[in-house]
């Protein structure tokens, strides 16, 4: 028994001297002979830039070359990192497309398409040949080198000009396969965009505000997930707050018969602007007259004959000419004149036949024999109106005395001023001789039997009636 125990003591020294003779042996990893440590499985996998700027999951990058990283548990395990680098729409064979350095934990990766997306798992390969598992990355990462096209601004309302100074824009725009991350927008008053400092938004609209009014221009372009800038969109806006004025706004007369004559409105713009006139009864009411709109600048006027809609001469009565102007930003203005009066009224008076007639319409309302202005003096020939009435009223001679058309003061009753030369229809209590021929006898003007200085007087009884009918604006019509 001794000596066999001796014996196996010795065997086994002899096949542990053998076995270190022999050179190192491990365990398999099923726990047999030989022995080798095991690869390390990667964790934390995260994806980013040649220069170092992590990518998000699902990002895109413009950059042809990526890092893909992972952690192990043991840093210094001497390992070769494998990758399986694959379009998203391909399936993991399981065979690896790159692999790192022996010793290096990253892995450098060329995209071999543009415009795709990318997955990717991660193994270890140790110094005995063993392999981890696989550890897919939980993302993906995109490849986009191209810009977006530039945003497609909307058409600006009245062909980019604006009556605020608060402006609000449009637009569309195509995303790349990145998609669209953001949009950088400015204004300013040069065409050449610089977006360095603008401001950004995610929506598909901005409002700015300016300053001042003038021209303007906004700018926008598209930043993608890539990072990648579009071209940059540029739309004129020309930015004008000034309101059109309508001044001055005045008829050539205050009284008219359009069956004797039309009546001229004359006014002022501010600034050129699309007009639209209306004639206006006096009191609230709908528009007796619309005239087509006309652009205007400065000084305008604007014919009426007096007439409607449909052509037919307006009733007697108050009538007010209303203008509004509207400039090419949207700004509008508006004025409405003093009433002016239509009347169907008038008086003629015939130099042959030296006789008055006044109408109502078609009416005589009088007729009267009269004395008109001398062969040296006559009284003039045309369309007046009454400008003014006077009772009483005393005539003083505008020529001196020695003049022989000076005449002493001549006190009247009923004076009626049809034009600004001084003459007027008035009665004449030193004359008894009026008709046909009272006009055309030598002698000084303004006598009993002579003609008048211009004027046209009127029997006294007569000319009460007339001044009392007349209005201000009643047409007189001097006849040859």
């Amino acid at each position: 028994m001794r000596i066999r125990f001796s014996l196996a003591i010795v065997a086994l020294a002899v096949v542990a001297l053998t076995s270190a003779c022999a050179g190192p042996q491990v365990l398999t990893q099923s726990g047999n002979w030989p022995w080798t440590r095991p690869a390390a499985t990667p964790e934390q996998l995260t994806t980013q830039s040649v220069g170092g700027q992590p990518l998000a999951p699902a990002g895109w990058t413009n950059q042809s070359r990526i890092v893909l990283n992972a952690q192990f548990p043991d840093p210094s395990a001497d390992l070769t990192t494998e990758v399986e680098f694959r379009p998203a729409y391909q399936v993991f064979i399981g065979q690896p497309t790159v692999a790192g350095k022996r010793g290096t934990r990253g892995v450098t990766v060329d995209f071999p398409l543009s415009d795709t997306s990318y997955h990717w798992q991660m193994r270890t390969r140790s110094s005995g040949n063993q392999l981890s598992p696989w550890v897919v990355f939980d993302g993906t990462v995109g490849y986009q080198p191209d810009p977006p096209a530039a945003p497609k601004l909307a058409e600006l309302p009245r062909n980019g000009n604006s009556a605020s100074r608060t402006l609000s824009f449009d637009w569309t725009a195509t995303a790349d396969s990145a998609g669209i991350d953001k949009f950088l927008f400015g204004i300013d008053q040069t065409a050449a965009a610089d977006l360095k400092s603008a401001a950004s938004t995610d929506k598909l609209s901005a409002s700015v505000t300016v300053p001042a009014d003038g021209q303007w221009y906004f700018h926008v372009a598209a930043l993608d997930g890539a990072g990648n800038w579009s071209p940059t969109a540029t739309v004129a806006v020309h930015v004008d707050t000034v309101v059109p004025a309508v001044s001055d706004l005045k008829p050539s007369a205050q009284s008219f018969n359009p069956a004797v004559d039309t009546i001229t409105f004359a006014g002022r713009l501010n600034k050129s602007s699309l007009t639209s006139e209306l004639i206006l009864p006096a009191q609230p009411g709908p528009a007796i007259r619309t005239f087509p709109a006309a652009t205007q600048n400065g000084d305008f006027s604007l014919p009426w004959d007096g007439k409607d809609d449909h052509g037919q001469l307006v009733p007697a009565g108050d009538y007010r000419l209303q203008v509004t102007a509207k400039d090419v930003a949207g700004n509008e203005g508006a004025a409405i004149s003093a009433p002016i009066k239509v009347t169907d009224k008038r008086i003629v008076v015939s130099l042959s036949q030296q006789k008055l007639w006044a109408y109502s319409g078609s009416q005589v309302f009088l007729q009267s024999l009269v004395t008109t202005g001398g062969p040296e003096l006559p009284t003039p020939v045309g369309t007046f109106y009454i400008l003014q009435k006077f009772s009483p009223f005393t005539f003083k001679s505008p020529w001196p005395k020695g003049s022989p058309y000076w005449y002493a003061d001549s006190p009247t009753n009923y004076a009626m001023l049809f034009d600004d030369g001084g003459y007027f229809i008035h009665d004449a209590p030193w004359r008894s001789f009026f008709g046909p021929g009272s006009n055309t006898v030598d002698g000084k003007p303004g006598d009993n039997n002579t003609g008048t200085h211009g004027c046209v007087n009127v029997p006294a009884g007569v000319q009460a009636t007339l001044f009392a009918w007349t209005t201000p604006g009643t047409p007189v019509v001097i006849q040859a």
